[in-house]
């Protein structure tokens, strides 16, 4: 078992050789005010958990497929950031409204993230080994339409987008509730 009875955790995601995982654990805050993230590789084998330094406040992690690099948004989805696991150093990547989960590239050079709140919702990519932020794609364009929110999914395999389009509607329905 990964999680103590009580722990909550989120964002997991797999190391590339397949036994250890880097997830998102809430943790009592140090001035003793609530709880706040921090990020954890768990080794399956051993069934040990080590704390990433300088992780507090950190979710939404996804591991490089090289397994060199982490990227995780803080807790406010206000900054996306960069872990170098060799040197064990955070660099912060960029500063948006809204960022979003982040997608690594298949070949780890690039890591992606959509800033939902800016207006068009931009897709930026930012080179892993060297913070430069570019305005990778916009939807601008499909937003004029009756397309209420474009949300990036990822990537597919040959490169392309993966998007999931929301055009607003609702369905009804009658729920009836008999108590006894």
């Amino acid at each position: 078992m990964i999680l103590a009875p009580g722990q909550q955790g989120s964002s997991p995601d797999w190391g590339p050789d397949g036994q250890r995982i880097v997830l998102s654990l809430l943790e009592q805050r140090v001035n003793h005010s609530g709880t706040q993230p921090a990020l954890y590789f768990h080794d399956l084998r051993s069934e040990q958990s080590i704390r990433i330094q300088g992780s507090e406040g950190l979710t939404e992690v996804r591991w490089s497929p090289d397994g060199r690099f982490l990227a995780a948004i803080t807790e406010t989805f206000s900054e996306l950031k960069l872990y170098d696991i060799k040197k064990t150093q955070w660099t912060k990547l960029a500063r948006g409204n809204v960022m979003a989960i982040p997608v690594w590239a298949a070949n780890s050079r690039y890591v992606y993230s959509q800033d939902i709140l800016e207006p068009g919702e931009p897709v930026y990519r930012f080179l892993a080994d060297h913070p430069a932020k570019e305005r990778f794609y916009s939807f601008e364009d499909l937003l004029q339409t009756d397309v209420l929110r474009c949300g990036f999914e990822g990537l597919a395999p040959d490169g392309s987008l993966i998007v999931k389009l929301s055009r607003g509607g609702s369905n009804l329905y009658r729920i009836q509730l008999e108590l006894p």
